[in-house]
Parts: C-alpha cells; sequence; structure tokens
C-alpha cells in the first residue's frame, strides 16, 4: 500500500515497508523511521475501502478484517548512498492438473534496481536478463517469442 508508505514520509523519513493481503487479513510489515504520527491500522482500512473491498462477496470485507502491523524503527547504520537491496515480482501462468497448479509461463518480470551512474540505461535490462532473469527461471517458462513475456526494469543510481 503505496499511500501507507507515502503518508508516513517526511523528508527526514526512512521506510522499507511490505504489505500482504490474504482473505480476510492485511499484514504491514518493515522498518519506517519518521517523526510522523501514522494511524497504520486506518490507513490500511481506507485504502482497502476506496479500493472496493468492502464485502465479503468480493473476498474481503475491511471492516471484518484482521489488519496486523509490525513496523519497526530502521537501523542508523542504513543511508539514503547505501544502494539498498533490489525487488522483483514475477508473474506466472499456471493450470490444474489433477489438482496441483502447475506453472505453464512466466508472463511478466518486475525488477526494481538501484545502479551506480556509471552503467547506462541501455545496459540494465540486458544485464538484468543475462545475469538475473536467465539463471533463476527455467527457459521453459520464458516464452520471449510474440512479446509474450512482459519484462519491466525501474531504474535509479546514486
Amino acid at each position: 500500500m503505496q499511500c501507507l508508505m507515502l503518508a508516513s514520509l517526511k523528508t527526514d523519513s526512512k521506510v522499507a515497508c511490505e504489505t500482504c493481503t490474504k482473505t480476510g487479513m492485511v499484514m504491514v510489515f518493515g522498518e519506517i523511521t519518521t517523526k510522523a504520527n501514522i494511524d497504520y491500522e486506518k490507513i490500511v482500512r481506507d485504502t482497502c475501502r476506496t479500493i472496493g473491498f468492502v464485502y465479503d462477496d468480493v473476498g474481503f470485507d475491511v471492516d471484518n478484517c484482521k489488519v496486523l502491523v509490525n513496523i519497526g524503527q530502521q537501523s542508523p547504520d542504513i543511508t539514503g548512498c547505501s544502494r539498498p537491496d533490489g525487488k522483483t515480482q514475477v508473474t506466472a501462468k499456471y493450470h490444474d492438473e489433477n489438482g496441483a497448479m502447475v506453472p505453464l509461463r512466466v508472463h511478466t518480470v518486475l525488477i526494481s534496481t538501484q545502479h551506480d551512474e556509471t552503467i547506462t540505461n541501455d545496459e540494465i535490462p540486458i544485464d538484468l536478463k543475462e545475469h538475473v532473469i536467465k539463471p533463476v527461471i527455467p527457459e521453459k517458462y520464458l516464452h520471449y517469442y510474440k512479446n509474450s513475456l512482459w519484462c519491466h526494469y525501474l531504474r535509479c543510481h546514486f
């Protein structure tokens, strides 16, 4: 819930926060150091309400769900120039094979990474595909033909 993170931001805030949802539950966890007074549960419920998670028949009732918050402060050793870890998200298509969900192919790969200013924007997708995607995801799930694999690279340099 990006709005949760945005709500906590002040110019001197440090945020490393994740969310996870499951039917009837939202977890917010991570590290936030800020001088702002944040009502995390209210932000979660308001966000869920805004996107329509308000009835059991849609699989999520914002007024009766559990909201679990486990937020600590970031270590003072973390600075803005330390190049935090990258983030990835992989979306795969599955099919049901006698009750077992079996992967068919990878649909989307999203990689957010920080890089040195000497690395060009043209180099990043090539390097990530060769040194991250191909070694990690088996070739049989990578269907590059007809643009069936979407790769998104979010770049930021220090």
